[in-house]
Order: C-alpha cells, then sequence, then structure tokens
C-alpha cells in the first residue's frame, strides 16, 4: 500500500477477491469457445476445472482472511476504526458497502469454495479413497463412527500397505 497511497485496504479487497475470478474466467474462455464454435473438447474442459480449482484453492486462505479482516474495528479515541487499516473509520456509506461486499465474498470463497470441492469430490470418494491406500494411508471403515478412519501406513514399507489394502478393499455400498 505504501508504493501506491491512494489504495486503501478496501482496494485491496476488491482486488483479491476480483483477480482470481478474472483468471478463472480466463481459464474457461477456451472450452466455452469451443462450446461455441460447435466443436466441444472435454480435455479442454477438464483442465480448465483443474487450474480453476487449483487457483481457488490456493488463494482461499488469503481471500477469506482479507474478507474477515472488513468486519473488525477497533476503538480509538471513542471511535471506531478498521483494524487492518487504522486510517479508514469503520462508519460511512463507503465503508457500508465493502462490507456488503464482503458479505457477498465470504459466501463464495470461505463457503462456497469449499462446497464445490466436496461436491466435486464427494462422488469420487471410492476412487480418492483407494489413491490413499495405494499412496500409504490406509483407511478403514469404523463400526463405531459409522465413517472411515485413516490409520498409519502398516509395517513392511508405505506401498506394501497399500497395496494390500486394496487387495482387500472392499467399496462399502451406501
Amino acid at each position: 500500500m505504501c508504493a501506491y497511497p491512494d489504495i486503501d485496504f478496501f482496494d485491496t479487497l476488491l482486488i483479491k477477491t476480483l483477480g482470481p475470478l478474472a483468471i478463472v474466467a480466463l481459464f474457461w474462455t477456451w472450452p466455452l469457445s469451443k462450446i461455441i464454435q460447435g466443436k466441444p473438447y472435454a480435455g479442454s474442459r477438464a483442465e480448465a476445472a483443474k487450474l480453476s480449482l487449483f487457483l481457488l484453492e490456493l488463494v482461499l486462505l488469503s481471500v477469506s482472511t482479507s474478507i474477515m479482516q472488513c468486519f473488525s474495528c477497533d476503538s480509538i479515541g471513542g471511535k471506531l476504526y478498521l483494524r487492518a487499516q487504522l486510517t479508514l473509520p469503520c462508519a460511512g456509506t463507503r465503508r457500508n458497502l465493502h462490507v456488503l461486499w464482503a458479505s457477498l465474498m465470504l459466501l463464495l470463497y470461505p463457503v462456497g469454495v469449499p462446497l464445490l470441492m466436496f461436491a466435486l469430490m464427494y462422488p469420487k470418494r471410492h476412487q480418492i479413497k483407494t489413491l490413499m491406500c495405494v499412496y500409504g494411508v490406509p483407511v478403514v471403515h469404523s463400526q463405531r463412527t459409522g465413517g472411515y478412519l485413516t490409520t498409519p501406513p502398516l509395517q513392511g514399507g508405505s506401498q506394501d500397505a497399500g497395496r494390500r489394502a486394496i487387495e482387500h478393499y472392499q467399496p462399502q455400498a451406501h
């Protein structure tokens, strides 16, 4: 912010929240252009989806932190100021608009991105469990909790443990 003194916390919040969305939109231009041309290519959609999810996971913590900072104010001399930048008052129309923006982004980033990832991974949970076993993180079904637990790799090396777990793996019908 010092290099650009006219940019304050609210401006950086807009950049941090809109920047990743603009990049995700760029990732999808190639697959969408193929669909518009009537030549859909599944590989381009898969690549765009992978890149989009990777980027969203990469920025999730930083963007979520910035969003939450928008709601935190400190009292100094009887007035409230934004904790992230104490030169910004926590009152006024501009701050109210940014709180509204942060509220919308709260639904999109800290809530929406994990829900999206869950929705995409849940149908593939058995394949994920199998891969975890291959790479040495055996997963067992717990009768006590009704869920899946990870166990430390069995003796004999993690690859051997993974192979043994896959040989004995029986998908649970849900």
